[in-house]
């Protein structure tokens, strides 16, 4: 079902870029996909060219641990942005309650 999402994904960005070419984008979320995923790579190619990946910098930036074995963490959460968008800073932080962390960032255009 994850997969599917993220083709919906793909296509609706797509769709949004028709009518507002060269926006200022900012796409970031739960993504539930580690870099070593295969679909990750899929994902990079369908959005190649159009959002910068800016987590992919940090690929120890995890967000995400298995409670039972909490060695085990993943990066999960991901942050792309157009070429006009800048990222000033950007750390994980805390959510209490929540499964995984968040991302802090300040953006420049």
């Amino acid at each position: 079902m994850r997969n599917q999402q993220l083709t919906t994904l793909v296509n609706d960005f797509y769709t949004h870029e028709k009518w507002q070419k060269y926006a200022n984008i900012v796409m970031v979320g739960d993504f539930n996909l580690t870099p070593w995923s295969s679909y990750y790579t899929s994902l990079t190619k369908a959005f190649s060219g159009e959002l910068t990946d800016v987590t992919k910098r940090l690929p120890f930036l995890f967000t995400w641990k298995l409670k039972e074995l909490p060695i085990f963490q993943a990066h999960i959460d991901h942050l792309r942005t157009t070429s006009s968008v800048s990222v000033q800073s950007l750390k994980a932080v805390t959510m209490p309650g929540s499964d995984h962390k968040a991302f802090l960032f300040t953006i420049k255009f």
